[in-house]
């Protein structure tokens, strides 16, 4: 491999810490926005600003120590989770939960079945009790059950589209490398044939 190329682990760790970025920032404008507006206190908007900066924070560290570290693609899992879980029960609108959906699919890219089953698990029950809380008490961003119907149904197939889709890929990656090596067999019986 030549000093330019980058490595599929690399891309993707690349991939993750700049989505992970960029939603974290747009999550915290509109809580800024929500500050500025009263419906938030501008010192819950600095403690999840502390609370989403911190991952990524550790993402930048451990990338410029070794870009090829596991541990991007658990920082932004979970340092993303923590953040979003926080947003989520804390939210004054049910929306939030569509946030993490984006997010669902850049984990994606690590084509880690169990890695995904284990936070759409996560993404969904959270959904549930958000939605049960909301229902019961009060708060938690609840705008009626059907809305509520809408948040879990959509979880739920975002959770099953990205494990799918993640079956998928690595299906098609299986299969580019088993035609790659029937290709390299043909052309060396040929070149046995005709030597």
């Amino acid at each position: 491999m030549g000093n330019n190329e980058i490595t599929e682990l690399q891309r993707n760790n690349k991939t993750a810490m700049t989505t992970h970025f960029i939603t974290f920032l747009i999550m915290i404008i509109f809580i800024l926005l929500q500050a500025v507006g009263g419906s938030a206190t501008f010192l819950y908007a600095m403690a999840l600003t502390i609370v989403g900066l911190i991952p990524i924070v550790m993402e930048i560290y451990f990338w410029k120590k070794d870009k090829e570290t596991v541990m991007i693609k658990h920082l932004t899992a979970i340092g993303f989770a923590a953040f979003y879980t926080i947003c989520l029960f804390t939210a004054s609108n049910n929306l939030v939960f569509v946030f993490v959906i984006p997010m669902i699919f850049v984990v994606s890219i690590y084509n880690d079945i169990k890695y995904l089953l284990m936070i759409n698990t996560g993404t969904i029950l959270e959904s549930i009790l958000v939605v049960i809380l909301g229902a019961t008490k009060g708060g938690f961003g609840f705008q009626g059950i059907d809305s509520a119907i809408i948040q879990i149904v959509v979880m739920i197939m975002v959770g099953a589209y990205s494990i799918y889709t993640a079956k998928t890929l690595l299906e098609n990656s299986s299969q580019k490398i088993e035609d790659i090596s029937k290709s390299q067999e043909q052309t060396e019986r040929l070149l046995n044939i005709e030597g």
